[in-house]
């Protein structure tokens, strides 16, 4: 319960700045912390009007303006989210600094070395 309440106090009146992709993570920043959401086999984030039926499988709920509510909603509630510095979570987060490049840069990469 403790993790969750720190959860919680830490994103509390923060405002998402940017949302970012890395292999199948899902990183949410914010102004001064970030975290990393990993969806599973059947996680799913939905944007809600405020006030609209809750499913027993909305586990997280975020308040955004206009009335508006992020939710994730998870069946099987095997997805993850970890609270993580905002500057280097690429460097600093276990899960990500075990994947490799993402297959897009190669690419890129690889084109330009040709021109």
């Amino acid at each position: 319960m403790m993790i969750k309440k720190n959860f919680v106090q830490t994103l509390k009146n923060k405002t998402f700045t940017e949302i970012d992709r890395v292999g199948k993570y899902l990183i949410f920043k914010l102004e001064d912390v970030a975290f990393i959401s990993h969806l599973r086999m059947e996680g799913k984030y939905q944007i809600c009007k405020k006030g609209d039926i809750l499913s027993k499988h909305d586990h997280v709920i975020f308040v955004l303006d206009e009335g508006m509510e992020l939710r994730y909603n998870d069946v099987r509630k095997f997805g993850r989210m970890k609270l993580v510095d905002h500057d280097d979570y690429k460097k600093s987060t276990c899960p990500l600094s075990k994947l490799g490049p993402e297959p897009f840069e190669i690419e890129l990469l690889r084109a330009l070395s040709k021109a």
